[in-house]
């Protein structure tokens, strides 16, 4: 009932929503956060998840279309089994995995952590390798 001198309605009409509207009201209003990490924790956490991985890592077929590529520049019709590629693949992920080693090291030699193409160049110049790309 409203008051004749008041036009606002009383304490009692006024509407108030429930609890669980409010908890709904709440729940919308705050959504659920995603979890952030310090930068390089989750860098970190990969490193070491593939560091205990024994899956290779780089993607087959497009390795054996390289391998192809490569052999059909030598003018000869060389046909290899699924295990000598195999073994062209481990020894080239080895490779690769020991000449990023080096650089790593070159990079922390300069005070750095980020590996950059010089400090490739470098390991590769040190190890006597000759790179061509």
């Amino acid at each position: 009932m409203r008051n004749k001198k008041n036009s606002r309605p009383s304490k009692k009409e006024e509407t108030r929503p429930s609890s669980r509207s409010k908890r709904r009201a709440a729940d919308t209003i705050k959504e659920k956060r995603k979890v952030r990490y310090h930068p390089g924790t989750v860098a970190l956490r990969e490193i070491k998840k593939y560091q205990k991985e024994q899956k290779r890592l780089s993607a087959k077929v497009p390795f054996i279309r390289k391998v192809r590529a490569i052999l059909s520049s030598l003018d000869s019709e060389i046909r290899l089994k699924e295990a000598t590629i195999e073994a062209f693949r481990e020894a080239a992920e080895a490779y690769m995995t020991d000449i990023l080693s080096d650089a790593n090291l070159c990079a922390i030699h300069a005070k750095r952590q980020t590996v950059m193409t010089k400090d490739l160049l470098l390991a590769t110049k040190i190890r006597g390798d000759e790179l061509r790309y």
